[in-house]
């Protein structure tokens, strides 16, 4: 079991009602991780369009995570 801190921005912050927290996982992938946030905490977003980071670095969906990581889920951000 690894333990994880998730940072959250922009819609998913709202979403989620927190900018970051840290859980314990059995998920072994950033893409497991999310599905499994995503469907405990109701959060929707196209997994198309979203972007996932590993401690300050974007990585792809198969990233294995490792305990200590920090994950961030970057949705599509709106500028003017």
């Amino acid at each position: 079991m690894n333990e994880i801190k998730i940072l959250y921005f922009a819609s998913l912050r709202e979403q989620r009602g927190l900018s970051s927290e840290s859980i314990k996982t059995e998920c072994r992938t950033a893409l497991e991780l999310w599905k499994s946030i995503s469907l405990e905490h109701k959060l929707e977003m196209n997994l198309e369009i979203l972007k996932v980071a590993a401690n300050d670095e974007y990585v792809d969906f198969n990233y294995h995570l490792k305990n200590g990581d920090q994950i961030v889920f970057i949705p599509p951000v709106a500028g003017g």
